[in-house]
């Protein structure tokens, strides 16, 4: 999961600059893992901050299909609109 640390700390700074450089990140760890549900959960968030709503919304569905789903992640997924509910 570190590589989806490192893009989920690039994504929220705020820089849009950064913002685009976390998706390298955020896409690496996916191709390593495609079922890393912090690498997944980010890069959704990440790309609605984007403006690629549709290709985040993929991204909490593939999410939703997971068996591991941390709350806090299901939490934030909620809160950015991605998901309408924490009931996994």
């Amino acid at each position: 999961p570190l590589l989806a640390h490192r893009g989920w700390l690039l994504a929220t700074t705020g820089d849009r600059a950064l913002v685009e450089l976390s998706l390298l990140s955020l896409d690496e760890a996916i191709a390593l893992n495609p079922t890393d549900p912090y690498a997944l959960a980010y890069r959704a968030v990440t790309l609605h901050l984007l403006n690629r709503r549709e290709a985040g919304l993929r991204d909490a569905d593939t999410f939703t299909a997971l068996i591991d789903q941390p709350p806090e992640l299901l939490e934030l997924l909620v809160s950015r609109g991605l998901l309408t509910s924490t009931g996994g």
